[in-house]
């Protein structure tokens, strides 16, 4: 299929607010039954739009994390080859907090594959993006622990991850529910 382009012009802009949201979602990969599938039309832009949810399964969901205000990001850089350029996406998070059930969390992601999707923004409705994919999933790239000792800082877990797709995913994600896991 041949690539497709369009004008882009100043009405066309979409999403130039700065930053995303405070929630994101990590789905581990082996939680997952089926994909979303992107759209797959001949429309432009419908190569990066998810319509439909991700199957689960059973008793598994997505692990609903709660980030520091103001500290999601889901930057990008482009890499590789002479035409064989691509982006890698680095998206950003940090968890807030400290003790013994959020680093057994924060430990078990660490060498896992995961999908993660975080809010478009405060005010951009229910689309989320989705960095990664079936066949290349996002893992956490760097990470860190600070202890806040000085001014107003805060313990926190800081992760760098590592992703090769992003989406504009618009289906449902269901929160992970540990007592149905057994």
């Amino acid at each position: 299929m041949a690539n497709k382009y369009k004008n882009y012009r100043e009405v066309d802009i979409l999403n130039a607010l700065p930053g995303y949201a405070n929630n994101a979602w990590l789905t581990p990969t082996d939680f997952i039954d089926t994909f979303a599938e992107t759209v797959g039309t001949a429309a432009i832009g419908n190569k990066f739009t998810i319509d439909d949810s991700i199957v689960y399964k059973t008793n598994k969901g997505s692990l609903a994390i709660y980030c520091a205000p103001k500290s999601v990001e889901g930057d990008g850089e482009v890499v590789g080859e002479t035409h064989a350029k691509r982006f890698r996406w680095t998206p950003k998070i940090i968890m807030v907090g400290d003790g013994p059930e959020l680093l057994e969390i924060v430990s078990n992601i660490l060498n896992t594959t995961f999908l993660l999707h975080v809010t478009n923004g405060e005010c951009e409705g229910t689309q989320k993006l989705q960095f990664g994919s079936k066949c290349t999933p996002c893992v956490v790239d760097a990470g860190s622990f600070k202890s806040g000792n000085l001014g107003d800082g805060r313990k926190q877990y800081e992760f760098t991850m590592e992703a090769f797709n992003k989406y504009f995913y618009n289906g449902t994600l269901t929160d992970y529910d540990p007592t149905l896991d057994v």
